[in-house]
């Protein structure tokens, strides 16, 4: 899953657009794991799933871990709410390169219009 997700997003930072190779990056969890982690399988789906730059406490991975609102990142669809019941291959995402887009379940990202 994890070269799937580097394939899609061309190893570069969906927040930011910076290319990771080489430099500290982790995957993401849009909807996140929780301290104990999950049971539902859901959870590392690729739509649930992006490269962000840094770690958790670094870079934009940190950003999004820790001050999530300097980012807005719940209106850029790079964090759904734990509570959420929303699919997270229906909430689009600020991908830095390619504008709006929808994560597809077969690894692919595909543009979709957003209005406000």
């Amino acid at each position: 899953m994890r070269r799937a997700v580097r394939e899609r997003d061309l190893d570069t930072c969906v927040v930011c657009g910076v290319i990771v190779t080489g430099r500290p990056a982790s995957i993401h969890h849009r909807r996140n794991r929780g301290m104990g982690g999950s049971s539902d399988p859901r959870i590392n789906d690729i739509t649930n799933l992006m490269i962000a730059c840094g770690d958790g406490s670094s870079g934009c991975h940190g950003m999004l871990t820790d001050r999530p609102w300097e980012l807005d990142a719940d209106k850029h669809g790079w964090i759904i709410g734990r509570n959420s019941v929303a699919d997270p291959a229906l909430v689009p995402v600020l991908v830095a390169w390619l504008g709006w887009c929808l994560p597809t379940p077969d690894g692919r990202w595909e543009r979709v219009e957003v209005t406000s």
